[in-house]
């Protein structure tokens, strides 16, 4: 009997953690605006998206027009965020049906004093298109390619590395070689000098969907990359990766300028429960 009555507690007790922590994560109003265009000093209205424990208001083209709220169920399975909800409005489009809906939630949340915020917010249905993204983040600019050593194919399927920058779908890259994948580079290449200073890895780890989230743990996800810009090896930065789908948005700095690409090497992988194979769902970099 006491040994029922631990076990009843240890699972209430992990209940009542795992709970507290989905509450936790959204406590506050998560906000999140797009600009006009990258050069645009202030944020225009176009888009607006608050999430919290209990309810989704969504805003569109002007913050005093009439927005839409929405009580709102959170689930965590295998380390992917869901909402549900019952649609009855217009601000998804006309290609959005009203009823109940689960959307997949890939977000960035960040801490500033005692208040959370979000800076992206995308909402994916089940079958893995993007319903509604919002975001801060500066949009690419240029004659962007990316380029893998190698690529997954499975019957029919290549999962390429233009996958990675294309954010419409959820379909990810996966390296194509025997092993875990550590040692394969991912290339972004720019069809000009950058002479930025400061750099961003802007990332989605693993393979992220909507109707198998399983496949987030099943498979690899990349821990550590090393990115050198410019084929220049010994000029590199290692950036570890934390096991979440969600954004990550991790800066870092390298000496000098004039780079037209950047490399980034898989240097450690979270391992999957059941595949050897690496996904990521998506990743870019930025220099301001």
């Amino acid at each position: 009997m006491k040994k029922l009555a631990f076990c009843i507690y240890f699972i209430f007790l992990i209940v009542a953690i795992s709970a507290q922590d989905r509450i936790n994560l959204f406590n506050n109003e998560i906000d999140v605006y797009i600009y006009e265009n990258k050069w645009s000093p202030n944020p225009i209205m176009e888009k607006r998206i608050s999430l919290t424990n209990e309810k989704m208001r969504i805003y569109n083209k002007n913050y005093s027009e009439k927005h839409e709220e929405y009580p709102i169920t959170w689930e965590i399975i295998n380390k992917n965020y869901f909402i549900t909800f019952n649609y009855t409005g217009v601000n998804f489009g006309n290609n959005v049906s009203h009823g109940i809906k689960k959307y997949l939630v890939l977000s960035r949340v960040v801490l500033i004093g005692d208040r959370q915020y979000s800076d992206y917010i995308a909402l994916y249905d089940n079958n893995n298109e993007l319903v509604m993204e919002v975001s801060r983040f500066d949009k690419r600019m240029g004659d962007f390619t990316i380029s893998a050593t190698s690529e997954l194919k499975e019957n029919s399927i290549t999962y390429t590395a233009s996958n990675l920058f294309d954010t419409s779908h959820l379909t990810p890259w996966v390296e194509g070689v025997n092993g875990n994948g550590v040692g394969e580079k991912i290339t972004q290449t720019i069809g000009y000098n950058d002479s930025a200073k400061t750099y961003y890895l802007i990332i989605s780890n693993g393979f992220v969907n909507n109707n198998k989230p399983y496949l987030y743990e099943y498979n690899n996800r990349v821990k550590a990359v090393k990115i050198y810009p410019d084929d220049k090896v010994n000029d590199f930065v290692i950036i570890n990766i934390e096991d979440t789908p969600n954004i990550q948005c991790i800066e870092f700095i390298f000496k000098g300028y004039c780079r037209k690409s950047m490399t980034i090497e898989i240097m450690e992988v979270y391992p999957g429960s059941h595949y050897d194979d690496t996904c990521i769902n998506y990743l870019e970099i930025n220099g301001y």
